[in-house]
């Protein structure tokens, strides 16, 4: 197999279409930060959240996850994640730890569904649409037990 070289990165982030980028220039640079290298570097700030010992460990795939501000300090965020398995969802985020959220209405999930889940943070709450039986927007507030 070639090598795959790459000379440069200095032409940095663009947002042309790829066919006419010069060598040195990029269309996607995800989680890349060309502030301090010519090259680029990996942004900062990034852990990885392990799914062990979470509601989501046993699931076949995660389809949703959202960061969720319920105050204006970064440090109180939350990640919010639904798994599923088969045809059955499970909803949980992590702040110090995992908490498992009720869906009192069903996801439905058959292939398309479960892939367009959308969440908002507004005003410390947290907005999650999805498609179920009962046509409604369901909202989370902090210390609720189900959305």
């Amino acid at each position: 197999m070639a090598d795959f070289l790459i000379p440069s990165l200095r032409g940095g982030l663009n947002e042309d279409p790829p066919t006419s980028l010069a060598d040195d220039q990029c269309t996607v640079a995800t989680n890349v930060e060309f502030w301090l290298s010519m090259l680029g570097e990996r942004r900062l700030g990034g852990l990885a959240i392990a799914l062990a010992g979470s509601p989501l460990a046993g699931c076949d795939r995660i389809v949703w996850q959202h960061r969720h501000l319920p105050t204006t300090n970064p440090a109180e965020a939350q990640y919010w994640a639904l798994g599923i398995t088969g045809s059955t969802a499970v909803l949980a985020y992590k702040d110090t730890s995992w908490h498992t959220v009720t869906m009192p209405d069903a996801l439905i999930v058959n292939g398309i569904d479960e892939f367009q889940v959308q969440g908002q943070s507004f005003n410390g709450k947290l907005f999650i649409a999805y498609h179920s039986a009962v046509d409604r927007l369901h909202v989370w507030t902090t210390g609720a037990t189900a959305l």
